[in-house]
């Protein structure tokens, strides 16, 4: 009983629910939008899940989703050896940042701070490409500014469930 006391359980409660949720995201991204080619982009919504719980949980949060989140997207995508590993928790970090000198967490602020999120996602995947392969600009550019586009409309799918586990208490 002594050891049960030492673990906070609202917290052990919420990281399962955020990581049942991240297998959620990470599903949606796998089985469909990864199907999905508009104009040769395809949407991207992995990079918002840490900048969700980011913002609403706090920067330690945020880092240790980003770093399950790269380590899946790595995984996920063969072309890429530990890009993501390297963004997501960045991104999870900066996100907290934001919210905590710059912005709310209300909705337009969540919504400026992900749309920015995700286009610096799409830059680095871009300038990747243009390091390793001698890319052009435009056209990278292009796929990066429609990439962005396209993830746009899940930020609405993601923030408001979780949300909505931040601000639920998960005491007994």
């Amino acid at each position: 009983m002594y050891l049960l006391d030492l673990v906070n359980l609202d917290k052990l409660r919420r990281s399962i629910l955020y990581a049942l949720m991240l297998i959620v995201v990470m599903s949606v991204q796998e089985l469909i939008l990864s199907r999905v080619t508009i104009f040769g982009a395809r949407a991207m919504i992995m990079p918002l899940f840490p900048i969700t719980v980011g913002m609403l949980q706090g920067g330690a949060w945020g880092m240790v989703f980003g770093l399950l989140c790269g380590i899946l997207c790595d995984a996920m995508f063969s072309e890429t050896l530990v890009l993501f590993t390297l963004i997501m928790p960045a991104l999870g970090f900066l996100a907290t940042a934001a919210e905590r000198f710059l912005v709310t967490k209300r909705l337009p602020a969540f919504f400026a701070v992900s749309a920015a999120g995700l286009l610096a996602t799409a830059l680095i995947q871009a300038l990747r490409v243009f390091l390793l392969y001698n890319g052009e600009v435009l056209p990278m550019l292009r796929t990066a500014l429609l990439q962005t586009a396209y993830s746009l409309p899940f930020i609405f799918a993601i923030y408001f469930p979780c949300r909505a586990l931040a601000e639920r208490s998960l005491d007994g």
